[in-house]
């Protein structure tokens, strides 16, 4: 039979924009049994199990088979979104830090120097506000860092790391090009003030995003107090102490 000579039915079944997409080369659409979005929610569940997983126990003592059991999905499941924990682990990374670092690397780059105490307020808030919304991700970063070395992440944490660092260090050049940092602060260079300043704010989101109360902790308030902190000195800031600034004791 030829091609002109075929049934009408089965050609029906064929709408313009499948016949379209087969010529195309574009995969065809689910079949049967396969509801739209199941693909994308077994993802979802994958990753966020595995977030959960490793906030709680570190990457190192969670295997593969504990974030199956916790997403409801099989191996197989896992494999197809996942080929490995280390390719999991780094999809985990780039799905909560690759927008903003790519945000940032822009901003900083758009903004003038007059401006670097606002960048900084404005890092801090955001790092803040990240924390508040998912405390996992930095308990699972500070642990994969801070923790005993897994040779497997070193590569993807010191990329994480180099560039958040880099993004500091540029809103500090800034600072000193606008005469924002005395003398003093300047002699340490803008590597050692992007590291005084990342050590300031991250070792508050380490300890308060292990505290039940973080998202009332982590406020804009303590942001824009720790940028004074900074900024003007100790001396400047004591009246705002005791409004502003939790203890690692508080809850």
């Amino acid at each position: 039979m030829s091609a002109t000579s075929r049934p009408s039915t089965g050609a029906s079944r064929r709408t313009p924009a499948r016949r379209a997409q087969r010529s195309s080369g574009a995969p065809a659409r689910r079949g049967p049994g396969r509801p739209p979005g199941h693909g994308n929610d077994a993802e979802r569940r994958i990753l966020d199990a595995a977030l959960t997983a490793f906030a709680a126990r570190g990457y190192a003592a969670t295997g593969i088979r504990d974030i199956v059991a916790a997403a409801g999905v099989t191996p197989p499941t896992l494999y197809h979104h996942c080929r490995t924990k280390k390719d999991l682990f780094t999809r985990l990374l780039e799905t909560a830090c690759e927008p903003a670092l790519r945000a940032w690397e822009r901003l900083v780059g758009e903004m003038e120097a007059k401006d670097w105490r606002l960048l900084l307020q404005r890092f801090t808030r955001e790092s803040f506000a990240l924390t508040r919304a998912d405390a996992r991700i930095p308990q699972v970063l500070f642990q994969a860092t801070y923790g005993p070395p897994v040779r497997e992440l070193q590569d993807a944490l010191t990329a994480l790391a180099n560039r958040r660092f880099a993004i500091v260090r540029s809103i500090m050049t800034r600072a000193i090009e606008a005469e924002g940092i005395g003398p003093v602060g300047a002699a340490g260079g803008t590597d050692g003030l992007a590291l005084a300043f990342c050590c300031l704010v991250d070792q508050h989101v380490n300890v308060l995003c292990r505290k039940p109360a973080t998202v009332r902790l982590l406020t804009d308030e303590l942001a824009d107090w720790l940028v004074t902190l900074f900024a003007s000195g100790a001396r400047d800031c004591m009246p705002a102490v005791t409004r502003s600034t939790p203890t690692a004791t508080n809850r």
